[in-house]
Order: structure tokens, then sequence, then C-alpha cells
């Protein structure tokens, strides 16, 4: 995401700061964008993250659990999607507006 380089500078320093947060934290969920392709090379340093998608970008050999939205459905009112997991599936609806709130609610 380009949306904190008036802080980072660069692509680079945002990355190595995103980075951080994810090497040096011991949150107990690590959730990473597998539509991006850093968040893509993360997941094999990070194998018990949970990958999302709204793509279908999933890494074929990805065999942590992963979460990845389909039917995506906007409207007036907001989104409505389904989505499969390593859980299994199920139906979101939101209020929300906006491709990048479907991506934070995942």
């Amino acid at each position: 995401s380009r949306d904190h380089l008036d802080y980072h500078g660069d692509m680079a320093r945002y990355e190595a700061a995103k980075w951080q947060l994810f090497s040096t934290h011991h949150a107990k969920e690590k959730i990473i964008n597998a539509d991006d392709q850093v968040g893509r090379h993360w997941l094999h340093q990070l194998p018990h993250a949970v990958a999302v998608s709204m793509e279908g970008k999933i890494p074929a050999d990805w065999k942590g659990r992963w979460l990845e939205a389909k039917n995506i459905n906007y409207h007036a009112q907001g989104v409505t999607l389904r989505f499969d997991s390593s859980w299994g599936e199920g139906r979101l609806v939101s209020r929300l507006l906006g491709a990048f709130n479907v991506s934070n609610l995942l």
C-alpha cells in the first residue's frame, strides 16, 4: 500500500517498517494479505500466519490457514460476499463501502 509514503518516504522503507512489526512482535495471530506481492513473499517466512485474499492469490503451495473472499457484491448499502477458508465457508454482510474495506474486513 502506498498510503503511508508521506511518513516513510518510499516503499522500501515502508516495507521494512511493516516487516519489523511481523518479525519482532509476538502477536498471537498474524494476518497477511496474499493479494500483495510482498505479502506473498512474507507468507513463506511466516508459516503460521493466516493468508487472506480477495483476488484469488493465495499461493497454491500454501499449507497454512487461509481465507478467500468470493462473489464480492458492492451495493449502496455496503458489501456482501461469500468466503471459503481453511475453517469452512460463510457469508459476510457489511455496511462498509469500498474494496479497501473488504480487504480490511478479511
